[in-house]
């Protein structure tokens, strides 16, 4: 693609060749041929040239297609001081120009730079690897069952009242293998405990029993 930066009136613009800009009004009639020699910049499949400020020699060849009216801008004015009030509507005028050519400047398209074919190394064949000596494999031996229920269980999953598991657990006795070792230091070591009581403690044994758990 080929386009130029323009300048008309005090404005930049983008002209590319065979499309149309819109530029303030040049007071012109359809057809009419318009140049423009303020050239600031030319591009061309990535050659660029640029000038200082201007290229000389460079202008860009357009045709009138026609002048025609932007949209309308409606200005308000509001003094409430003094009860003022306008509102103006203004469109403004511009003129529609089809880029033809840009002349007087020389791009060079940049080449892309072929990449030798550098010869691919023979792929040196690979090694076998040594067979793998097998590890014996070890027998797992399973360690036996416990009969009956567990002693790992917590005593907060036991049938207890709430007073009775804080006690415990306030004591660190969290598990039934725990309050079981407990049991077998007697009965004063359980009501030594700070919210258990002689009541609690006949609780304690019956879920137990019930439970499945030989007492010591």
């Amino acid at each position: 693609m080929k386009y130029a930066i323009v300048e008309s009136g005090g404005k930049q613009y983008k002209a590319v060749e065979g499309s149309t800009i819109e530029v303030d009004r040049l007071n012109m009639e359809a057809g009419d041929k318009h140049d423009f020699d303020s050239v600031l910049l030319v591009s061309h499949d990535g050659s660029v040239v640029v000038g200082t400020p201007t290229i000389s020699g460079a202008k860009v060849a357009a045709t009138v297609v026609k002048e025609f009216k932007g949209p309308k801008v409606i200005i308000y004015k509001y003094h409430s001081s003094k009860r003022y009030r306008l509102k103006k509507g203004h469109r403004q005028w511009y003129t529609r120009l089809q880029i033809e050519a840009i002349e007087g400047v020389k791009t060079t398209p940049k080449k892309k730079a072929e990449k030798a074919e550098e010869p691919k190394a023979e792929a040196k064949p690979k090694e076998k690897a040594a067979p793998k000596a097998e590890k014996p494999v070890e027998e797992k031996v399973e360690a036996p069952a416990e009969s009956g229920p567990s002693t790992r269980k917590k005593v907060s999953s036991l049938d207890l009242n709430k007073r009775s598991v804080d006690a415990m657990e306030a004591a660190d006795v969290n598990t039934v293998s725990q309050l079981l070792k407990l049991l077998a230091e007697g009965d004063k070591a359980v009501l030594d405990l700070e919210g258990i009581g002689p009541k609690g403690l006949g609780e304690i044994k019956t879920v137990l029993k019930d439970a499945g758990y030989d007492l010591p």
